[in-house]
């Protein structure tokens, strides 16, 4: 009798011991598991601010080019506010009345008042168009026909005088088209976070670090989006960890 107590004892012991190691390994798992979740949400929340950040920067950087443009090409005296001012902007390019000289077509003056009017309300798109289409042109083989759309467009530009200095031109227009393609990259990027690639894409370390820095000293925003108190170092190194 004492020997078939021992062995129910030893079977029970048994049990017991079977029990606890299953109860740790799904305790182990659990919290692997919510582990694993933490960090796939710590991952989004990262690559999620990294890329607001990096769109701040780059909306920030296209106002700045957008800006110059519009000092380069001498269309920051009209004042474009109210049709009157839309229509006498017009006038003056096309020359009429005088007018700037530049004797732009009736075609070529809308265009750069309309888009110079979308600057004036924060809609800087327009004139960055403008540019990236020019650098398209610009771009095209020695030897090649220009489409109508691309002749008017270098024409509206030189004009203003803006290809005198061709290689402080191309510089701009370099960076204008680079800002551009950030925004396609950017939107891209968003994309596939959103199907949850938490990576970012080394194609993003076209912005440099310094105009990263750059754009964080001018953004209102960014010490309350970067909470800190250096948003230049904070870009300097999100600039580093993306390239």
């Amino acid at each position: 009798m004492a020997g078939e107590m021992q062995v129910l004892a030893s079977l029970n012991r048994m049990l017991q011991s079977k029990e606890t190691r299953e109860q740790t390994r799904m305790s182990n798992a659990l919290a692997m598991m919510q582990f694993a979740q933490q960090k796939k949400m710590a991952d989004y929340q990262l690559a999620s601010s990294q890329l607001g950040i990096l769109q701040n920067a780059n909306q920030v950087m296209q106002a700045k080019q957008a800006q110059q443009l519009v000092s380069d090409l001498g269309l920051d005296k009209y004042n474009v506010s109210t049709e009157d001012g839309l229509k006498e902007a017009k006038d003056d390019l096309q020359g009429n009345w005088g007018g700037s000289g530049l004797n732009l077509d009736e075609n070529e003056s809308t265009r750069i008042v309309n888009a110079y009017a979308a600057y004036s309300k924060n809609n800087y798109g327009a004139m960055l168009n403008l540019a990236s289409e020019l650098k398209e042109a610009l771009d095209m083989p020695e030897g090649s026909k220009y489409t109508p759309n691309q002749k008017e467009v270098i024409n509206l530009f030189n004009r203003f005088g803006y290809l005198d200095n061709k290689e402080a031109a191309i510089k701009s227009l370099d960076s204008i088209q680079l800002s551009l393609k950030n925004d396609d990259l950017i939107l891209q990027e968003q994309f596939e976070l959103a199907q949850g690639d938490t990576k970012i894409s080394k194609k993003l370390s076209t912005f440099s670090v310094d105009e990263l820095a750059d754009a964080a000293e001018e953004m209102d925003e960014a010490g309350e989006i970067l909470s800190v108190n250096d948003p230049k170092t904070e870009m300097t190194e999100l600039a580093s960890s993306i390239e």
